[in-house]
């Protein structure tokens, strides 16, 4: 059975990758490779706020092992994009 911290780090990149495909789902774009789909959705007009600086922030602390604060900060951007789903769904 893997470890917290193993599974840990690889739920993290799906999530992101979740958000990403949402992100560009909502913009009505197609996402080609999601290598970097997160940072390229941040240029999107829906997205998150601080969005590329939350990726890049949530990278660090993986790579540091702080991996229950990239979990928070994962929860952060999924909260937010709840948000912004729930937004845009009142918007049509």
């Amino acid at each position: 059975m893997p470890s917290a911290s193993t599974a840990s780090k690889s739920r993290i990149p799906q999530s992101r990758s979740c958000a990403a495909q949402i992100l560009f789902a909502l913009n009505e774009r197609y996402l080609i490779n999601e290598k970097g789909a997160l940072l390229e959705a941040a240029h999107l007009p829906l997205k998150n706020p601080h969005l590329a600086e939350q990726a890049k922030e949530i990278w660090r602390l993986v790579g540091a092992g702080a991996l229950a604060l990239a979990c928070d900060m994962s929860r952060e951007i999924d909260w937010q994009l709840q948000a912004l789903t729930q937004s845009d769904a009142t918007q049509q």
